[in-house]
């Protein structure tokens, strides 16, 4: 874990965004982690680092306006 992830709170993204430290770490949940370079994301709805347009995921790139990106909005 980088120094960043200490100190910062975890930052909105995709809801079907998946990491390891969301399995340790109080603070993160899905639409919310903390982000990282180091860390190795996948997609909940594929179950593979792609998501459901065939793009990489992470926590940069599983944002609004992606066409596949659910939000906390999203849960109506």
């Amino acid at each position: 874990m980088s120094d960043r992830e200490h100190i910062t709170a975890p930052e909105p993204c995709c809801l079907e965004l998946r990491c390891k430290s969301m399995t340790y770490r109080v603070d993160e949940r899905p639409g919310m982690v903390h982000p990282s370079d180091l860390m190795t994301y996948w997609c909940a709805l594929t179950g593979t680092d792609d998501g459901p347009d065939r793009e990489l995921v992470d926590h940069r790139r599983c944002q609004s306006p992606r066409g596949c990106f659910r939000g906390m909005g999203d849960l109506s």
